[in-house]
């Protein structure tokens, strides 16, 4: 290398050194180690940046000592000193690097902007230490955090120390890469909880494993939690007012198979009276009674489906499943048909719905009440893509293995045979390929002013993914097919013992007490329990049967109450009863009520619930099965 006389030795000078020309910023001759640092770079210019090569000379022309200047580079940061030589065309350049922490009020700065705390555990000495500007600009730590690892627990909330211990537990014993854990911490007021994030790893470990030195960063997560808080209040707000419009839309629906089943009790009970009517003519003996029983028969399929259809209105108003109905979360997929039953009526009657359900198909893991409202969205989006005439096809299969993404919220997703397929799918236009990334948006629709709200889809999102599922979509102009994807769940076995028509049931003059404010029903009750061996006695106003009740508190076996009646409840009769008798037993039989339901029934005192409309024969066997560890008093208390 040509070493200019007034740069002797630049060749053995220790550091990385160079001669550059000032004007154009281009390296003239460097040494080693400078030629080690700018690898192919041969112009200062451009590696330093036109504002920091500047500054440089410019600091250099005002002092008589070298000027200095820390520089961001592609090599790294750079600490660059230079130095006039000569006529002052061509300088002296040395390059330092800069170490990552050598700028550490930098990396304070960088810290300071994802925590408001920094925290090191000495656990060999057993201190914990706490810094940072957080520690006096937020709640965490304006009146001090214990100084001891151990001590830390006891500002965490005690629903959350658990979790907490083992989280670090598993981090500092080898399991978990990295400490992670969000929890509430106080300094010493209840009212003072504030959510927090911690994340730490171990930083030193001795020769068997163990932790020595661990080190994190906290961050207030509160205004985070409030915020999440708030949308999910937002989202069930939306799902709140999406059901409200479903419910709208099933009102036809529920109208129509009313009226059906309306038309089929009148229509089958003048069939009866007109046949008893010509007893003594035409018709005669055995074929009197044929026809009477088929009569029967028919008027009590109609209230059947009429029970049925109450039943399944009640799971889509309380949220859940229906009273004695399926197990809350457990969706039989017979349900399809009978919610597309529903709506038939609200459909055009040119529009065709077909229905290919295999019947070998398990239940599926999701609350009825919102099986049915995904179906309701579903198909309505299908109703208004093929106006009045086209074909919706609603399909429930198990699905063949594959992988896609998600069309709602884009994760991959593995499709196994175990999961089930409902696809409900029409042959309208297709969904244009600017609208099929907004379809899930809250609010977004493409339908008219006063035709729709824009909730559906997103709703749908919301319940598939709230209980571990994942949409498909497919659309051409051929059609669009969306498909929930979701966990099965097999019902549970019940051991239940199961009376036929063929047992007969003996009362053996058991003395019953009916309450019940409506008199077409007590009668009812009266002639069915009499006509099998029971002695009935019927109050139509709970305060008169109460009163009538303690006189003789041991001469009923057992009561049965409805629980909406004016002046005194199911509830407290029942209250007023067993404080009298503990050990009476009591069934309640109410149509409706926010109150008491057979999962909480027990719980005011009741031996069962049963919900109306009830069967004659279920009925029967409740009160038997009741009554049957029962003994059967043998004398009587008179009070009063």
């Amino acid at each position: 290398m040509d070493i200019t006389s007034d740069v002797p030795g630049l060749e053995f000078f220790p550091g990385a050194l160079c001669r550059v020309d000032l004007a154009s910023g281009r390296v003239i001759h460097h040494n080693a180690s400078a030629g080690t640092l700018l690898g192919r770079s041969r112009s200062l210019l451009r590696l330093l940046g036109r504002a920091d090569y500047e500054a440089l000379v410019a600091g250099s022309g005002s002092t008589r000592f070298w000027a200095e200047r820390a520089c961001g580079t592609m090599l790294g940061r750079l600490r660059v000193r230079l130095k006039r030589i000569g006529d002052g065309d061509e300088a002296l350049v040395a390059l330092d690097v800069l170490a990552p922490g050598a700028d550490s009020e930098h990396l304070d700065a960088l810290l300071d902007l994802v925590a408001d705390l920094r925290w090191e555990w000495d656990l060999a000495a057993g201190r914990a230490y706490h810094y940072g500007p957080g520690l006096l600009t937020s709640d965490l730590g304006d009146e001090g955090l214990p100084s001891a690892p151990l001590d830390l627990l006891t500002v965490v909330h005690p629903d959350d120390r658990d979790a907490v211990r083992a989280a670090v537990e598993d981090h500092l014993e080898g399991r978990s890469p990295h400490l992670c854990c969000e929890y509430r911490i106080t300094r010493g007021s209840p009212d003072a909880w504030r959510w927090v994030e911690s994340r730490g790893c171990v930083v030193e470990r001795d020769s068997d494993g163990r932790a020595l030195q661990v080190a994190g960063l906290t961050r207030d997560i509160t205004a985070l939690r409030a915020a999440e808080a708030e949308q999910a209040q937002l989202a069930d707000q939306v799902r709140h007012m999406q059901k409200l419009d479903a419910l709208g839309q099933l009102t036809g629906g529920i109208a129509h198979d009313f009226n059906n089943i309306l038309a089929s009790v009148l229509g089958y009970a003048e069939l009866g009276a007109m046949a008893l009517e010509q007893g003594d003519g035409a018709v005669h003996g055995e074929q009197l009674q044929r026809r009477l029983d088929g009569y029967l028969a028919e008027i009590r399929g109609a209230a059947d489906r009429g029970r049925e259809l109450i039943a399944k209105m009640l799971v889509f108003s309380r949220g859940g499943a229906a009273q004695g109905g399926q197990e809350e979360g457990v969706a039989p997929l017979s349900l399809i048909e009978d919610t597309v039953r529903m709506l038939r009526p609200m459909l055009p009657a040119t529009l065709a719905v077909r229905l290919c359900i295999d019947p070998q198909m398990p239940a599926v893991a999701i609350d009825p009440t919102q099986l049915q409202q995904l179906l309701l969205n579903l198909v309505i989006n299908a109703r208004d893509a093929v106006g009045e005439n086209g074909t919706v096809t609603i399909g429930a299969k198990r699905p063949a293995a594959r992988r896609f993404a998600c069309a709602s919220c884009a994760r991959p997703v593995e499709v196994t045979a175990e999961l089930v397929e409902i696809t409900v799918a029409d042959d309208g236009p297709g969904i244009p390929p600017a609208l099929r990334e907004k379809i899930f948006d809250p609010f977004f629709t493409t339908k008219e002013v006063g035709r729709g709200s824009g909730l559906g889809l997103s709703v749908v999102h919301g319940i598939v993914h709230e209980h571990g599922g994942h949409l498909g979509l497919e659309t051409s102009e051929d059609g669009t097919a969306i498909t929930l994807l979701l966990p099965p769940a097999e019902l549970p076995a019940t051991e239940q013992e199961e009376r036929t028509s063929r047992d007969v049931i003996d009362g053996r003059g058991r003395r019953l007490l009916i309450v019940d404010d409506e008199a077409p029903i007590t009668r009812w009750m009266a002639a069915l329990f009499e006509a099998h061996g029971f002695v009935a006695d019927v109050y139509l106003d709970p305060l008169q049967a109460l009163r009538r009740f303690r006189m003789t508190p041991d001469h009923w076996d057992l009561v049965i109450t409805d629980q909406a009646m004016p002046g005194l409840s199911g509830v407290e009769l029942a209250d007023e009863l067993l404080a009298t008798s503990p050990e009476l037993p009591v069934i309640i039989c109410s149509g409706y009520s926010e109150f008491v339901e057979a999962s909480n029934a027990a719980d005011f005192g009741f031996h069962a619930f049963l919900e109306k409309p009830v069967s004659g024969r279920r009925l029967l066997e409740t009160v038997v099965s009741v009554l049957e560890p029962v003994p059967r008093a043998r004398t009587l208390r008179v009070v009063g």
